[in-house]
């Protein structure tokens, strides 16, 4: 998430600024990437539940701590109101 509003992505609104409690940084990851991000936290998935066009593949941004096993990670934003 930090990275995209750096980059000032269009769609990562970022509101609640990587608090995990606002859904607007939601994307959809692509496979292979999904499996190699760790399990969605009941947080996660409790503020995924309040986002629109939640998917199989979706996961909040501010919740992917990037490291070098992610470098060239494929997202693409959903529909977050911004």
């Amino acid at each position: 998430m930090e990275a995209a509003v750096d980059a000032d992505v269009d769609g990562i609104v970022a509101e609640c600024g990587g608090a995990c409690a606002c859904a607007t940084c939601h994307a959809y990851i692509a496979e292979p990437w999904f499996a190699r991000l760790p399990p969605l936290s009941d947080m996660e998935d409790a503020m995924l539940d309040s986002a629109t066009g939640r998917r199989a593949n979706s996961r909040l941004t501010c919740q992917i701590e990037l490291t070098d096993e992610l470098t060239g990670i494929e997202v693409h934003v959903a529909d977050n109101g911004g």
